[in-house]
């Protein structure tokens, strides 16, 4: 019984990977999936956690020139850009599907 649940929960994600290699997301599954990382970005940043990740990047990043404030704004900016890319594409502005 448990097999076949599995089978058949197999067959339906398969079912549906192809679906999206065919067809893409649509705008409504791309605006979720952009306001879903919005919402996990400002959650993280409030936990120690996000900071040392960013801080650990930032020294190691080949753009660090002895200012890890300094990568931490351009890593902020590289996500307020791809976060409006993300919803540009959604609702099908300028070109996008």
């Amino acid at each position: 019984m448990a097999q076949e649940a599995a089978a058949k929960l197999v067959s339906e994600v398969h079912a549906e990977l192809e679906v999206l290699r065919r067809d893409g997301p649509t705008a409504a599954q791309v605006a979720a999936f952009v306001e879903t990382e919005r919402r996990a970005m400002e959650t993280e940043r409030q936990h120690n956690s996000y900071w040392v990740t960013a801080a650990m990047e930032g020294y190691v990043s080949r753009r660090y020139t002895g200012d890890v404030g300094q990568v931490a704004d351009e890593a902020n900016a590289m996500w307020e850009v791809r976060a409006g890319d993300d919803a540009r594409m959604a609702s099908g502005i300028g070109g996008w599907r």
